[in-house]
């Protein structure tokens, strides 16, 4: 079963990842802010629902079978309804008014190779890992941190290390009301300074309240800014490289999201879990500096994020 389930796993990455960047892409060109943030809220929905599916498929009948065809269904339901509805993905939005970002005159998409030669290309890649990396890195240690460096319950944290990843698709759905009121850069650079003062507090010995606030604090932050970066990738790119800079995105994402919690832990092993929140703020700092490069003035044919939405 197990050499079955890799190859199996690698096909369905391969897939996810397709459907992440396309629907990712769609949303950008065609939709206003909001509908990103609210499209990334979902997915917070279903990572929060995927585990409790397996909880319950192993609590009540015994076997992790029955999750995987409860999740397998829904994905094939979700295929069919993608196949019915094909003919509607190039029509015009309609109803839905586009903010500035998505105005752009129709551009002629460049090749992968010319994009690859833009070296805004691989600083917009290099935004998206090291973001991740902040996000996933601070949920993936969180709850070693909270028990070992902290001395808390093993269910308290894990309560808590929920709660972190629960933020993220309220603070989501609160960002979708919000975007049309501040401007993108704005919120981008109110996400970074939050998460460092937040980052910064775990590592400040206090009540012990203190830990679990500044985790949310960091979570709620963090929320709106995988959205709002995959939102704006026009601006920094312009409009004819976006496609394939979402893509390289969405590789580079899931990139940070493996390797950085890993290099983390090699960091810890060797200096003590003390370090991991200087190495969120280092990660934090390089993530500031890359939002400033991005938003000064591009050259042709991109764009610079403007002052309001």
């Amino acid at each position: 079963m197990w050499k079955l389930l890799m190859p199996l796993a690698f096909f369905g990455g391969l897939g996810a990842g397709a459907v992440d960047a396309g629907l990712n892409h769609y949303v950008e060109s065609r939709f206003g802010h909001s509908v990103m943030q609210w499209m990334h809220a979902s997915y917070g929905i279903g990572v929060t629902t995927g585990p409790l599916i397996m909880t319950f498929a192993i609590a009540q009948w015994n076997t992790w079978r029955g999750g995987f065809m409860v999740v397998g269904s829904v994905q094939l339901i979700l295929t069919l309804i993608f196949i019915s509805v094909r003919s509607r993905w190039d029509q015009p939005v309609g109803h839905i008014k586009p903010d500035a970002s998505t105005q752009a005159d129709a551009v002629a998409p460049r090749g992968m190779m010319e994009s690859l030669r833009n070296a805004r290309t691989w600083l917009s890649g290099l935004l998206f890992l090291t973001y991740v990396g902040v996000e996933a890195g601070l949920g993936v240690w969180a709850f070693t941190f909270l028990t070992e460096a902290k001395g808390m319950g093993t269910q308290s944290s894990g309560f808590w290390v929920g709660a972190y990843w629960a933020s993220f698709t309220i603070g989501r759905i609160a960002s979708g009301f919000l975007v049309s009121r501040i401007a993108s850069t704005r919120l981008l650079l109110g996400g970074v300074i939050g998460a460092a003062a937040g980052v910064a507090l775990l590592a400040v010995d206090g009540p012990r309240l203190l830990p679990l606030a500044a985790l949310m604090l960091s979570g709620l932050a963090l929320s709106p800014m995988f959205a709002a970066l995959m939102s704006t990738t026009s601006l920094r790119v312009g409009r004819a490289h976006t496609s394939n800079t979402i893509a390289m995105q969405i590789g580079f994402a899931g990139l940070g999201g493996g390797f950085l919690p890993a290099l983390a832990g090699i960091i810890a092993q060797n200096f003590g879990l003390t370090v991991i929140p200087l190495w969120l703020l280092l990660l934090l700092a390089i993530l500031l500096m890359l939002i400033i490069v991005l938003n000064r003035p591009a050259g042709s044919g991109q764009y610079k994020a403007p002052d309001q939405p």
